[in-house]
């Protein structure tokens, strides 16, 4: 009957732990450091939209004077119910002032003017305004009302001065603060279109531009709702100061093609309103015929640099250029070869093996760049766990073509050793080649030791087995593969098939019999790769030595 195992990882996976945090959006003021003082009073009240009148989901929030301070501190807030009233509780005695919150409609100090700026109200307020009121200990204060005006929330649509839309351009827009004329110059981001948000209604001044343009000044007239505004800009095709992106090899070579990826966003314009042409250039000479949104590479262009001209144009409006960035053409392939010193050794003693690699340009010039070796499986971006099982080193190109490196000393049991040559892109640089070649790592033998958590237990009980894995000169514990079968005078009584071993594993053995026995671990170390990184065992087969156990 085969036991339950349980085992210990030398290597612990990270546990990242992610709080969902769910934000009401109900309070805008940041939580207070302290709790706000609790007390047995009541404010009540009704805030009435002058549009629609009472409605749901319109804030009211309380600020008390503190007696030490003289400032105004959030000490409560609600939302009001569906017909506009509220009621805040469990507030304590003192001069108090409220503001009611709405995103359309414009903020409001109860019995003052409106607070056109919308800004983020702090828990302590360092400028008020509406007027203060008393609230007694106990008593619940009646009859607060407040009515909040309808904001104007325009969407603005840029066009030019031909009609034409949507265009770029850029926005600078003034909100009164508290009723009074004045307020700061806000920006808008560069965009075909944006809104503006919680307007007082009349008339307001903007400053706007298209991309590269002077400033223009428009007065426009807001009123309390959605209404479209449309703003002019020049009609002229402006460049948004990118490059086109042009997608192609790592190290372009002959028969690969270059293609323009995108055009969107490169112009001021979108990209269906425009008209586009391309001419492709070798070392800045217009190739003839090159004049299609992709281009193959030719042998004319060996050791070159290829860029493409984009030029957008519309009927009536002149035409504009941006040039891509340049691409480098190899100038010739390559061919490379790799050697080792010797083809095997025992595991622990692979640094006696040096790899060399030779890379060779078809047109026999120079070659310059890194050769770099590795052994073991192909990892993927994100995995944390490959790197460790595998093996690589780099090595520069010597002026002869040459790299190399001495593997490491206890390089895990693999099939073969990869070389791949990588360039440095520079004008006339060689492309890349790679090149494998075999390899023979003979496994060593290994010692099996296993010890009882206990040597004496009741007949009830299940023994546990640590069992560990060891070979001369050390080992790592992805390189022990196989299957650990613990025995009990011969007989099985527990098995650990996880294919890839730990630093130690521990199994727990079927129930004995009362008597005395001999427990031993056998180690048998996989005969084929296993797992997902296909992984050979650098350990042979091994049994440990007997340890007594008695069951009462």
């Amino acid at each position: 009957m085969a036991g339950s195992v349980h085992f210990r990882r030398s290597l612990r996976t990270p546990v990242m732990l992610v709080a969902a945090a769910m934000v009401a959006g109900l309070l805008l003021a940041a939580p207070p450091a302290t709790a706000a003082p609790k007390g047995t009073s009541t404010i009540t009240g009704k805030v009435i939209l002058a549009d629609i009148g009472g409605r749901i989901d319109t804030l009211v929030y309380a600020y008390r004077r503190s007696p030490s301070t003289g400032r105004w501190v959030h000490v409560g807030s609600t939302i009001t119910s569906k017909k506009g009233r509220f009621s805040i509780k469990r507030l304590p005695a003192g001069k108090y002032r409220l503001l009611a919150m709405r995103g359309t409609h414009a903020d409001r100090w109860f019995g003052g003017t409106p607070s056109w700026e919308g800004e983020r109200h702090a828990r302590t307020l360092t400028k008020t305004g509406g007027k203060s009121f008393t609230v007694k200990d106990g008593k619940v204060s009646r009859g607060h009302r407040t009515v909040l005006p309808a904001a104007g929330n325009p969407r603005v649509t840029f066009e030019d001065d031909r009609g034409l839309q949507p265009v770029e351009g850029k926005l600078y827009f003034r909100r009164t603060a508290d009723g009074v004329s004045g307020g700061r110059w806000r920006a808008h981001a560069t965009a075909y279109r944006t809104d503006l948000l919680k307007l007082q209604p009349g008339w307001h001044t903007l400053k706007h531009r298209g991309i590269g343009s002077a400033w223009r000044t428009s007065r426009i007239y807001v009123r309390a709702d959605r209404t479209p505004i449309t703003l002019k800009v020049p009609a002229t095709i402006r460049s948004r100061g990118f490059a086109p992106s042009v997608a192609h090899p790592l190290f372009p070579t002959v028969g690969n093609t270059v293609k323009v990826r995108s055009l969107h966003g490169l112009f001021n314009y979108p990209a269906n309103l425009l008209t586009f042409g391309y001419q492709w250039f070798r070392s800045g000479v217009a190739i003839p015929g090159a004049t299609g949104q992709s281009y193959t590479i030719a042998d004319a262009d060996r050791g070159k640099s290829l860029r493409v001209r984009l030029t957008a144009s519309r009927p009536g409006y002149a035409p504009v250029s941006i040039d891509s960035r340049s691409a480098e053409v190899a100038r010739s392939t390559t061919t490379t070869t790799l050697a080792l010193s010797r083809s095997s050794a025992r595991f622990g003693e692979t640094d006696a093996i040096t790899a060399t690699a030779q890379v060779t340009a078809a047109d026999g010039g120079p070659v310059a760049g890194t050769v770099h070796f590795s052994a073991g499986p192909q990892c993927e971006d994100g995995d944390d766990l490959c790197p460790s099982v595998g093996w690589d080193a780099s090595a520069a190109v010597n002026a002869s073509g040459a790299a190399a490196v001495r593997l490491p000393r206890r390089l895990s049991v693999v099939r073969q050793i990869e070389a791949s040559f990588e360039p440095s892109v520079a004008p006339g640089y060689a492309a890349p080649s790679n090149a494998r070649t075999p390899i023979t790592v003979v496994p060593r033998v290994s010692r099996t030791t296993a010890t009882l958590r206990s040597t004496s237990i009741r007949r009830t009980q299940r023994a546990k087995v640590t069992v560990r894995v060891s070979v001369p000169g050390g080992i790592k514990w992805h390189q022990v593969v196989g299957t650990v079968v613990v025995t009990a005078d011969g007989k099985r009584v527990g098995t650990w098939k996880r294919g890839r071993f730990t630093k130690e594993v521990t199994v727990k053995l079927a129930r004995l019999r009362r008597g005395t026995y001999k427990i031993r671990a056998h180690f048998i170390a996989a005969g084929a790769p296993v797992g997902l990184y296909k992984l050979e065992s650098a350990a042979k087969s091994s049994r440990s030595k007997p340890v007594k156990l008695r069951v009462r």
